[in-house]
């Protein structure tokens, strides 16, 4: 029990835990339940990392697209002065 409380101590740590993470995974001395506990952590990490990427580009793909010196951002202020002048 006292093996696995510092395990969790030190993932709770900013860099500590990547680093140690990484030891436990492929150092190849720890135990192995702690060595497929750092895997599966990696893992889900490796999914956050994937999901917020993907979410972030979803967010701010149009933010961009509506930025005046992109393609459509060029097209669209072309579109708004024809209907300006047309008026």
């Amino acid at each position: 029990m006292k093996d696995w409380m510092i395990t969790m101590l030190l993932a709770a740590i900013s860099v500590m835990n990547i680093i140690m993470l990484l030891i436990w995974a492929f150092g190849g001395k720890a135990n192995p339940n702690k060595t497929t506990y750092a895997k599966a952590s990696l893992i889900w990490a490796l999914i956050g990392i994937v999901f917020y990427i993907v979410i972030l580009g979803l967010f701010l793909g149009p933010l961009a697209s509506m930025n005046s010196l992109s393609p459509i951002g060029i097209l669209h202020g072309l579109a708004l002065r024809c209907i300006h002048s047309a008026g």
